[in-house]
């Protein structure tokens, strides 16, 4: 996992990996169903990169527009993913206890 998340991930947004956990959990005690939760979780992914990532850019014409958008769904979804990885392996851990 540790070079997935080195070789992948910006290192500005490895914070939205256990932020998105934390979502993940808080939605989990909702009246939403379980099966939904990844797909909110990986939304809302793309969207927290999508802030961090357009916030930066130095200009608005299309060039950077397109690539802050290609980064902010790429960047979210592996955040998302690795938050999705990293409860699954806690979850498989309190279970073998």
């Amino acid at each position: 996992m540790s070079a997935f998340i080195v070789d992948y991930i910006k290192p500005e947004l490895l914070i939205l990996i256990p932020t998105l956990w934390l979502l993940g959990e808080i939605v989990k005690k909702t009246q939403v169903k379980k099966t939904l939760i990844p797909l909110i979780v990986g939304i809302s992914g793309v969207c927290l990169a999508g802030l961090y990532i357009f916030s930066l850019l130095p200009s608005f014409n299309i060039r950077c527009v397109l690539s802050a958008m290609f980064a902010s769904l790429t960047q979210g979804l592996l955040c998302a993913g690795g938050s999705v990885y990293a409860h699954e392996i806690a979850k498989n851990i309190r279970k073998n206890k």
